[in-house]
């Protein structure tokens, strides 16, 4: 396995090229569970800027099937100066079901007589 960038449709709003890969990693994340896939998300071991990329250590078998996913734009494989490293917090954004909303811990009081 070796780690792969993976850049989701980047047109339009910044806003949206963010949600468009928010969407390919969810994608992702359950296509590796329906396929009993090990992949793992990863990130910059230093803070970069720039584009919203995944960055997915996988077989090449499983690239293949990333490829087909809706939303997919390109990929390469990383690039040999970038240290990255698996990040469960990555890993859990794109495979776990998002929190139910907060509820409020106070309720407002009711007005005096």
């Amino acid at each position: 396995m070796k780690v792969h960038v993976i850049e989701a449709d980047m047109s339009g709003p910044w806003q949206d090229a963010v949600q468009k890969r928010d969407d390919l990693g969810r994608a992702i994340g359950k296509l590796a569970a329906q396929a009993n896939e090990s992949v793992w998300f990863h990130d910059f071991k230093e803070p970069v800027a720039g584009a919203p990329v995944i960055m997915l250590e996988c077989s090449d078998a499983f690239l293949a099937q990333v490829q087909k996913l809706p939303g997919f734009s390109k990929s390469q494989d990383l690039w040999q100066d970038m240290e990255t490293e698996r990040a469960p917090s990555i890993q859990k954004y794109f495979t776990q079901p998002p929190a139910p909303p907060k509820t409020p811990k106070h309720f407002p009081r009711p007005p005096r007589p």
